[in-house]
């Protein structure tokens, strides 16, 4: 029985994370609860492009424009992380003309900057951050983009959470929002999806 970490120390979690992106045992649910999803955001989203927006903005201290995008510019699924080789990075990026592209994909925060590429910036994750600590991970673009983190009452939102009916809600959230889930431990995972 999983009991989503219970028991275990932090350092048997950072040497063994759990694919949290998996799929609940009964795929029926997770369809379920995705079209419930769809559903209910669909009018928010509208007719959106899923990918990448380049804006036309330049803030002080940003001289080039700015991509804003889930994993990378040209994929939405593509993992990259502190630990992706910079040949990697940089292929990963390669056409454009931003100065910096701010994704998230990973929910790990991550600020690298590799030559011949632009600037990548995770600010980590709101609501699923894996970073060690609890607290909302975010960015504000203004002048640079700067890291910025909130604290929050983690067990009120669980408590919360717990109430939408997602599927396999105890195996996802608990031990991210509660900090239990290290940056370094989901960089790892990360690259192993990523096949490297």
């Amino acid at each position: 029985m999983d009991t989503g970490g219970a028991g275990r120390t932090r350092r048997q979690r950072d040497a063994q994370p759990r694919d949290v992106h998996a799929a609940p045992a009964q795929p029926a649910e997770k369809l379920e609860w995705q079209y419930r999803l769809a559903t209910d955001t669909r009018g928010h989203i509208g007719s959106n492009d899923r990918h990448a927006d380049i804006l036309g903005v330049h803030p002080n201290g940003l001289s080039g424009g700015i991509v804003f995008c889930h994993a990378t510019p040209r994929d939405d699924e593509q993992i990259l992380t502190v630990l992706t080789p910079d040949d990697d990075l940089r292929a990963a990026l390669a056409g454009g003309d931003a100065d910096v592209v701010v994704s998230g994909h990973t929910h790990v925060r991550l600020d690298r900057t590799v030559p011949g590429a632009p600037r990548l910036v995770n600010p980590g994750s709101v609501g699923l951050p894996y970073q060690g600590m609890a607290g909302a991970f975010w960015a504000l673009v203004d002048g640079d983009v700067e890291p910025r983190r909130t604290e929050y009452d983690v067990e009120a939102a669980l408590a919360l959470l717990g109430t939408a009916g997602f599927p396999a809600f105890d195996d996802v959230f608990p031990e991210a929002l509660r900090g239990e889930v290290s940056a370094k431990s989901a960089s790892a995972h990360f690259e192993r999806r990523r096949g490297a």
